[in-house]
């Protein structure tokens, strides 16, 4: 079982407003959200979360993350009983209420709000007759919630990278590349050939005194569509590591970036990315002959303007702290790549 957050650590976090924006006029004069990246609000009655619920949101939204070197879950879950859900609380960026009451017969019900009490903000409650009912509806629809949570802190990263992000280095790969690209702050170029571009952004963060590397990098490369056999697992494996170990490379010789199965085998699902096929991966990297590693994740998908396959590689290094945020920040930057045409 994850662990449940109390409501007293959320508190600082409160007044905290994001940068996100929102066209909607009805939500013009709401305050913007408040809480930590990562965080989602679970409210519910006490006593009902105490007996069943607390499983049901453990096994779901609090579940571990595949593909990350450390357990993660997919989100930090603070519990608020419904009687202290207050005015403040209802700022936050994701909730998501439970409702149990015989008053609502059937398989349950699920409804999502954005916007509902604060702007950029996204609400999804569930009602159902009793817990066992809310269970069963969450083994069938659990996923699909997740994700909605999930693209909406994407969103919320994509919103800041068009924002904050270099204009210059999207247009330079624009004109060169055919691609939008909504790119972090302070990302650089590292190759920019024909066929690949690797950019990467090195920072340090100070933990117990001591200022710690991290880094995050993306790599795109693209190779001509002849079949349906691009699509192949095992190949799109394969050309990653041929290609990650021609570019990301280390100043120490014969020193190179490779999928690293042993732990963590990489998991590779089906996905519709901006209406057309692609698959996504998410694994573990290693560089060939010195300890450095951490999570990647992939999208592959076809490029109908240029009839060619585009792979987005994304991966993080950051060996004293969680992967977890640093690995949804390069996701959301693959996931805001739009081709030209």
């Amino acid at each position: 079982m994850r662990p449940i957050f109390a409501l007293s650590l959320l508190l600082f976090s409160l007044m905290l407003s994001s940068c996100e924006g929102d066209s909607k006029t009805s939500s013009s004069n709401l305050p913007g959200y408040s809480g930590n990246v990562g965080e989602l609000l679970v409210v519910a009655s006490k006593a009902e979360w105490i007996r069943s619920l607390e499983t049901t949101i453990s096994e779901s939204l609090g579940d571990i993350q595949y593909g990350l070197p450390q357990d993660e879950p997919y989100f930090n879950i603070v519990f608020v009983p419904k009687r202290r859900f207050n005015r403040i609380l209802q700022s936050h960026r994701n909730v998501f209420i439970i409702t149990l009451s015989p008053e609502y017969p059937g398989e349950g019900e699920v409804e999502i709000t954005r916007s509902r009490w604060a702007r950029g903000q996204i609400v999804i409650e569930v009602k159902a007759a009793n817990s066992r009912v809310f269970h069963d509806l969450m083994q069938k629809r659990g996923n699909e919630i997740l994700e909605a949570f999930q693209n909406k802190e994407l969103n919320r990263l994509n919103l800041r990278n068009r924002k904050f992000g270099s204009q210059v280095l999207a247009q330079q790969l624009k004109e060169k590349h055919g691609i939008n690209i909504a790119l972090q702050k302070d990302f650089e170029i590292e190759v920019n050939k024909s066929r690949a571009i690797w950019l990467e952004l090195e920072r340090t963060r100070n933990a117990q005194g001591y200022e710690h590397q991290i880094n995050q990098g993306i790599l795109l490369y693209y190779y001509p569509y002849t079949d349906t056999a691009a699509f192949d697992e095992e190949r799109l494996l394969q050309i990653q590591d041929s290609v990650t170990q021609k570019y990301i490379t280390h100043r120490q010789e014969d020193t190179y970036m490779v999928i690293s199965p042993d732990f963590v085998p990489p998991v590779t699902r089906e996905i519709q990315y901006r209406g057309t096929y692609a698959k996504e991966t998410r694994g573990l990297w290693r560089m060939n002959g010195i300890r450095m590693g951490g999570p990647f994740y992939s999208l592959t998908t076809y490029d109908a303007s240029q009839g060619r396959i585009a792979t987005a590689l994304g991966y993080v290094f950051a060996p004293q702290f969680n992967k977890r945020e640093y690995l949804r920040e390069v996701e959301s930057i693959i996931k805001s790549i739009q081709f030209e045409g």
